[in-house]
């Protein structure tokens, strides 16, 4: 006797005009309970570039995609058909740029296996996964060492680009604008903590010129010996995150000694180093 597996494709509409839609899930019911598999999903872990990959606009709704993910996951927790049902409604209800395609029916036969091998099937024959661009590549692989260092859940970590005025050591009329793209604070979020603030700034080496390369170390370079000079940083407190640094960028990565501590965000010991830095006596 064949057993069914009811399934939705769910999809991204990235304008509601033209309403084409990218498909990034699919959400299935079978055996009590709600199953799931999603664009950039791994187990816990989100994937974010495989969303943003897929238009600007969802790279700038991002944060949509990942209320909508811990929802996915939420679907294991039903077991009730008509709760699946209404689950599937919601999709409909909110205006979030995702919705649900109409239902469809595959059967457990030998060829899928279990219901795991079912939805893997599913996906691979319903979702196409974008190209990752190195840049995206960069920003998933610095989220991931950010979270592995634990310094996000404090509340003095600032997890976006920001801007700090500081005066110019020998002239108190002139404003130094300094420019990181996250910032510790160093307030005192446990104990052992650093009363330091860390400055950190970014560097993608894959995919970029050396013309471009050479430009932002330069204005690293500007940006770590101002922090510095006007008492905000100490030294070891300016950190570069860049990505794999391979021999040919060693060279240009050599005008930052002294100046700035270089990280690549792909070495495995870069998450214990950036803590090292964050509680130096824990």
């Amino acid at each position: 006797m064949a057993l069914s597996l009811r399934f939705h494709v769910v999809q991204y509409v990235d304008d509601p005009v033209l309403a084409e839609g990218r498909n990034v899930a699919v959400l299935a019911y079978y055996g009590g309970r709600g199953h799931y598999r999603a664009l950039g999903m791994d187990g816990y872990r989100l994937i974010s570039s495989h969303f943003k990959s897929l238009s600007p606009k969802a790279r700038d709704s991002v944060w949509v995609y990942r209320e909508w993910a811990e929802w996915f996951r939420s679907l294991a927790n039903v077991r009730e058909v008509e709760q699946f049902d209404k689950a599937i409604a919601r999709l409909a209800a909110h205006n979030s740029g995702l919705v649900a395609t109409s239902e469809g029916v595959v059967e457990l036969t030998e060829g899928y296996g279990d219901v795991s091998g079912a939805l893997d099937y599913l996906f691979k024959r319903l979702v196409r996964l974008p190209k990752i661009t190195p840049a995206l590549e960069f920003e998933d692989q610095l989220e991931a060492t950010f979270n592995q260092t634990e310094i996000l859940y404090g509340g003095n970590f600032l997890d976006e680009p920001v801007e700090v005025e500081m005066v110019a050591e020998n002239d108190r009329k002139t404003v130094i604008t300094l420019e990181f793209s996250h910032l510790f604070t160093a307030e005192f979020a446990r104990q052992f903590v650093t009363d330091v603030p860390i400055g950190f700034n970014t560097l993608v080496l894959q995919g970029s010129t050396a013309k471009s390369l050479d430009r932002q170390i330069a204005r690293n370079i500007t940006i770590f010996k101002n922090a510095v000079l006007t008492g905000f940083l100490q030294p070891d407190r300016c950190v570069l995150l860049c990505g794999r640094i391979e021999e040919k960028h060693r060279e240009m990565l050599a005008q930052l000694s002294g100046i700035a501590t270089v990280m690549d965000v792909f070495d495995q010991s870069t998450p214990s180093k950036i803590r090292k830095l964050v509680w130096p006596h824990s």
